[in-house]
């Protein structure tokens, strides 16, 4: 194995040799490029496996990296979490309370569509929140009350605009359903400014 593998090196030497002096009288970035080849084969042929005692060639294990500890990410703690959603709410429900009332449908439609599209975000920052333990099913009947009504404020527009009194009235139903659970989290959680709009 070790004779062939020599022979093989051997055989692209000579080829590159006589290869770079046919080319010879090309011009000088050429001769660079085939210097270059000539080296890289001749450094990388001279260092062959050696045999082992036992007669087989060794192969070098790979270097691996040393495994670094995947850090955990950290609950928030209780008051950190309640801070936190406080003050998303205040900035929600300090947005909404600027916008005009509305008293026809389609006054109603361009609001809401207009809140959905350009009101700050709310649903996404609660979302990235870690609550502690202690706290976690107060803090997803919460959230999963809210995702709910942004559902809801979607399907809401279509009906304004469809001018649908019967699916109006039936979404706030779904809607108005939703605040118990809301503000029942809310004051489990401790919250000061959540549980009515935001």
């Amino acid at each position: 194995m070790t004779e062939m593998a020599n022979g093989s090196v051997l055989a692209n030497r000579a080829q590159l040799w006589i290869a770079a002096r046919k080319l010879a009288t090309y011009d000088w970035r050429m001769r660079r490029t085939l210097l270059v080849g000539l080296l890289c084969v001749s450094g990388c042929g001279a260092a062959n496996p050696k045999p082992d005692s036992i007669g087989t060639v060794s192969t070098p294990t790979p270097a691996t990296a040393p495994s670094l500890p995947i850090a955990k990410p950290t609950h928030l703690s209780h008051h950190a979490l309640v801070k936190r959603m406080d003050r998303l709410c205040v900035r929600y429900n300090g947005w909404l309370k600027k916008r005009p009332a509305s008293y026809t449908y389609t006054a109603a439609a361009k609001e809401l569509d207009y809140e959905n599209r350009h009101a700050p975000p709310f649903d996404a920052p609660l979302h990235r929140l870690r609550p502690p333990p202690a706290d976690r099913r107060s803090f997803d009947q919460y959230v999963t009350a809210v995702h709910r009504q942004d559902a809801l404020d979607h399907r809401l527009v279509k009906a304004y605009e469809a001018n649908d009194q019967t699916a109006v009235t039936t979404l706030k139903g779904l809607s108005s359903a939703l605040q118990k659970p809301k503000i029942t989290a809310a004051i489990d959680l401790g919250l000061r400014k959540c549980g009515d709009a935001g």
